[in-house]
């Protein structure tokens, strides 16, 4: 009788957990894997409404290096903001949570502050768009979003979100970039 009452109550554990349901609920861990570039660009335009020019993609040869980059850099769905092609801004409050929406929201908004910038490495690798036009870092600062379709419903709507404040700060020298770091067929 105690195996049985033990068996019933773990399985109304397992059931009930809030893991699985927001996993279900927010579409977190789907992996997808694109035929080519244009069945990505397809998803996400779709999907979330984003601009099919600013998806960018990985070269598949680079995939492992740029991934322990991005790790290296302690990145969450934001990379940063570069300044140049060798600099992104250094912000303390994006040091100490660069994935929270509203930090990030207020380091975009952010108009004539003299931040701090540190050296970086992401126009090193080659990243490209289904046009196969490649991030230009050297015409002014470039917001940089990570997208995947791992990352779930809510974080994709916060990308959405930030990267429309970009576009509404109507500066010709501020764009913002999507690199996909799903996996695609060449």
């Amino acid at each position: 009788m105690i195996k049985k009452i033990t068996t019933i109550f773990l399985l109304l554990a397992l059931c009930t957990s809030c893991a699985p349901a927001y996993r279900t609920y927010n579409n977190t861990n789907k992996a997808v894997n694109f035929k080519n570039k244009e069945e990505a660009v397809n998803y996400f335009s779709k999907k979330y409404n984003y601009n099919r020019e600013k998806i960018y993609f990985i070269n598949p040869d680079e995939t492992g290096s740029f991934m322990e980059y991005l790790v290296s850099q302690n990145t969450s769905y934001f990379y940063g903001i570069t300044v140049s092609d060798t600099l992104k801004i250094n912000s303390p409050s994006l040091k100490a949570d660069n994935s929270c929406s509203g930090v990030v929201s207020k380091v975009i908004n952010s108009e004539n502050i003299d931040y701090k910038t540190e050296p970086t490495k992401i126009s090193t690798f080659d990243l490209k768009n289904v046009q196969n036009k490649a991030i230009d870092f050297k015409k002014g600062k470039s917001v940089i979003f990570i997208i995947s379709t791992k990352l779930g419903n809510s974080i994709s709507k916060t990308i959405k979100k930030l990267s429309t404040q970009v576009t509404e700060l109507e500066d010709p020298e501020t764009d913002y970039y999507l690199i996909c770091i799903d996996y695609y067929n060449n």
